[in-house]
């Protein structure tokens, strides 16, 4: 089996709002040149990342996801996003920029943060009632360091974000130590509170947008996952 080359490397990106030299990590398995390449956007957002609410809004990683496809001078690609980065790519595919767009493959996607809330509240209610009244009490009273609240989050997230053994993993592992190294970029985008976004995004959603997507989309969906995305099925035109 050929082994593929790795490369990895940053882009120059420009942030108008701010004075210090920023980029973009990107890594590249393959060569660009022999296929249409396949775009992976993680989701986070921002995990490992500084910023306030100005700073952390949709429009910050469109504009940086376009100056990648300009670095790289893509003409033709595809996306495949995960949680945030699936909503992204919803976002992306729905622009008149998004010509070169191929095809779409959401993953696990957020479609509505209210509708996201609402389905969070849901799943907490169903936990067991020991489980449960923890997550209630310590979101209530914003008290996120006792250990009891991280082994009940610990529980809803092997039930409902990662379910195989052992919880983490070493790939979500690393994505959950990003976000202890630096807490800023999750609580300013999504806020303290567990069970309601409170943060730059609280009154985000693409449902609106969803009808102008052009490229052919593949939705995938866990049977546990906590973001809802029936509207995905119902708002694309070209959707499976």
């Amino acid at each position: 089996m050929a082994v593929l080359p790795i490369v990895e490397g940053r882009i120059p990106f420009n942030i108008p709002s701010i004075s210090k030299e920023c980029f973009t990590f990107y890594k590249i398995i393959g060569d660009l040149t022999d296929n249409t390449p396949l775009i992976c956007l993680h989701g986070g957002p921002g995990a490992g990342h500084e910023g306030d609410e100005s700073f952390w809004q949709e429009s910050l990683s469109v504009d940086e996801f376009w100056n990648v496809i300009k670095y790289f001078k893509l003409e033709r690609y595809h996306i495949l996003g995960h949680s945030w980065g699936a909503a992204l790519g919803a976002v992306l595919a729905s622009t008149k920029l998004s010509s070169g767009l191929q095809r779409l493959i959401l993953c696990s996607g957020l479609v509505d943060v209210h509708i996201a809330n609402k389905n969070f509240r849901r799943l907490v209610k169903e936990l067991p009632s020991d489980i449960r009244d923890v997550i209630v009490k310590h979101d209530e009273d914003q008290e996120y360091d006792k250990a009891d609240y991280s082994a009940a989050l610990e529980y809803f997230f092997k039930k409902h974000a990662y379910r195989d053994e052992p919880f983490p993993g070493e790939h979500v592992g690393r994505a959950l130590a990003n976000f202890a190294d630096d807490e800023t970029s999750v609580f300013t985008t999504a806020g303290d509170k567990f069970m309601t976004c409170t943060g730059s995004l609280r009154d985000w959603t693409v449902i609106p947008r969803l009808s102008d997507i052009e490229a052919p989309t593949l939705v995938i969906d866990g049977e546990f996952d906590y973001a809802p995305v029936e509207s995905f099925f119902t708002g694309i035109k070209k959707v499976k």
